[in-house]
């Protein structure tokens, strides 16, 4: 920084590069449940905001939705807005959590439905 023109903004150091053990590289790199059944709740919570926007785009929704399933954790993790992996696995399994819950519920919210609308038909007839 001492043999810099004047007039110039001196530049910040690189941020060391992230290291992680391989259990932690397997989780990083492991499909997120989360994004499977929560979407654009799941980018939200995971910092993707450019994703969290797509996904509410037709079409090209879909692609987002199979590549947050794919590599959401990996990209959130590479976003970098992780205090440490502590708190980024924390966060992830709270969400696979979440998106398990959401998606018993709503399995269960359908056949309870179906059911209704089955005997609805049968006492008319």
């Amino acid at each position: 920084m001492e043999n810099q023109p004047a007039g110039t903004v001196p530049t910040p150091p690189a941020p060391a590069a992230k290291t992680v053990t391989p259990e932690q590289a397997a989780f990083i790199g492991r499909g997120s449940f989360g994004a499977f059944s929560l979407g654009l709740i799941y980018f939200l919570a995971s910092g993707l905001m450019i994703d969290a926007l797509l996904s509410l785009v037709p079409i090209v929704n879909l692609y987002i939705w199979i590549r947050g399933i794919i590599r959401g954790r990996k990209m959130s993790w590479e976003k970098g807005n992780w205090s440490d992996f502590a708190a980024f696995e924390k966060r992830q399994k709270l969400l696979d959590k979440v998106g398990i819950v959401v998606l018993i519920i709503s399995f269960a919210f359908g056949f309870i439905m179906g059911l209704v609308s089955a005997l609805a038909v049968n006492s008319t007839l």
